[in-house]
């Protein structure tokens, strides 16, 4: 009996183990085929004078370029640089002349505002990029965007260069300072140049509100008075 019963639990322990170590692949197997999935991107930004970009957009501005790191293809739609503050949603209502109707919710993060950069790639697809492995795409962030120097004097942590993806999935590239500083080159080499931009420039902002927009009259029209971003003694128009 005693015999018997060593048998058995031999077997069970063996059976244990086994069933252990193919729990044990199962997981790492899905974990790797996770990781291959995943889509990857290294980004640079880089001051560009080059006379094509100029003569194409109508000035100097920062050279974003996308490498595609992943097995799993990234299908690009747009980039955007952005910046969170809490005086954006004050200044883009002076603008438009009007309240928003927004309805402020105090424990949400302040506005948001993105600056889509100027693709200089030709796009694969009608909807964007498709990057294959090591695969590159480049935008440009022209030095005539107003609001440019908000960018530099916020806070590190708020600023970003992001991309969308064809599935409106978001994935952010660079963060602070190594947007920040490219940024202050940029203005610092380019500032005093005259240049006009030759090509339309999209900026959007994002704020939460507890209720939908209460004045649909602002709707589909464009702001009758300048946007104005002051930071520290300094301020640049938009209209």
């Amino acid at each position: 009996m005693t015999e018997g019963y060593k048998i058995f639990w031999g077997a069970v322990g063996a059976l244990v183990v086994a069933v252990i170590i193919a729990i044990i692949y199962g997981v790492s197997k899905l974990i790797s085929t996770r990781r291959s999935e995943r889509i990857v991107l290294s980004a640079s930004l880089s001051i560009t004078g080059d006379i094509n970009i100029i003569n194409a957009i109508g000035c100097a501005g920062l050279l974003l370029a996308v490498v595609c790191k992943s097995k799993r293809p990234a299908k690009i739609k747009d980039a955007y640089v952005s910046v969170k503050g809490r005086d954006l949603l004050a200044a883009f209502q002076k603008g438009f002349g009007s309240s928003f109707g927004l309805v402020p919710v105090p424990e949400a993060p302040p506005p948001r505002m993105l600056v889509y950069l100027v693709p200089i790639s030709r796009p694969s697809v009608p909807e964007g990029f498709v990057l294959q492995r090591d695969d590159v795409c480049r935008f440009v962030l022209p030095i005539q965007v107003p609001g440019l120097p908000k960018f530099v004097t916020a806070k590190p942590e708020d600023v970003a260069v992001e991309v969308t993806f064809f599935d409106s999935s978001k994935q952010v590239l660079l963060r602070g300072k190594e947007v920040q500083e490219p940024i202050r080159g940029l203005i610092q080499t380019w500032g005093g140049a005259v240049q006009a931009l030759k090509v339309p420039i999209r900026i959007n902002l994002q704020t939460v509100s507890a209720e939908p927009c209460g004045n649909v009259d602002v709707l589909g029209k464009t702001n009758p008075y300048p946007v104005t971003f002051a930071e520290d003694n300094q301020s640049t128009e938009t209209q």
